[in-house]
């Protein structure tokens, strides 16, 4: 598991050329309490919703829907676990090496969207497999770039309380989200919850939509030549 990390971290690392290096200045932060916090804030409670069901659901939805016993259930939530674990992988690396957050939101839930709605139908093995890995893949894309974009439109003068909402009030929904699956599914059957969980992506889907990314690093435009460490100071 840590080894693809090992090596993304090293290639991102390794920017130097003909002994030059570049350097940045990180993003401080927004100057205030901002749209794009706001927005953040809004877009974390709808991604809340249907991460925490389909992380804790799904076996028990599968069994209840297709012919597979919890062993299988759970092999096939492994699956889509590890589908979203190289999602995350990919896009950790890939929006800092683009310096993009938002188009990595509006593709996760974009495109998880549809797949969701897919299991409501009757699927073969194959084509169930393939689904949930479409799930996982695209769902935790965007687990990285929501992440780092919450950091810079945080308020730098308030952060610790910026983030204190986001893990408080920002995660209500994804606590209470299971309840209201159950609920649903009690009442009107397990298809009537999926497209619970289709609305709470479709609404996180426009909701990113209106997002723009933060400018995470700025260039200063200076280089600085590598010395050797051994030469004499004139």
């Amino acid at each position: 598991i840590f080894i693809p990390y090992i090596f993304l971290m090293r290639y991102s690392s390794s920017g130097n050329k003909h002994g030059f290096i570049d350097r940045e200045e990180e993003c401080e932060g927004a100057d205030g309490w901002t749209k794009s916090y706001w927005l953040g804030l809004i877009l974390m409670g709808l991604r809340g919703m249907s991460f925490r069901t389909t992380s804790l659901l799904m076996p028990l939805y599968l069994v209840e829907t297709y012919p597979v016993d919890l062993i299988w259930a759970g092999y096939l939530t492994t699956i889509m676990l590890t589908a979203g674990l190289v999602g995350e992988m990919l896009a950790s690396w890939l929006s800092d090496k683009l310096n993009r957050r938002v188009p990595f939101l509006v593709v996760s839930t974009g495109l998880a969207t549809p797949a969701l709605l897919l299991l409501n139908y009757s699927l073969s093995e194959g084509a169930l497999i393939a689904t949930l890995i479409v799930v996982g893949f695209f769902f935790y894309l965007g687990v990285p770039a929501n992440t780092a974009y919450l950091t810079e439109v945080s308020p730098r003068a308030n952060r610790g309380l910026a983030f204190g909402l986001l893990f408080s009030i920002g995660a209500i929904p994804g606590a209470i989200s299971p309840i209201i699956f159950g609920f649903i599914g009690d009442s009107y059957g397990l298809p009537a919850s999926i497209l619970f969980l289709v609305v709470t992506t479709t609404l996180a889907t426009i909701v990113s939509l209106f997002m723009r990314d933060a400018n995470s690093t700025k260039p200063t435009n200076e280089s600085k030549l590598y010395e050797d460490s051994t030469a004499p100071i004139e």
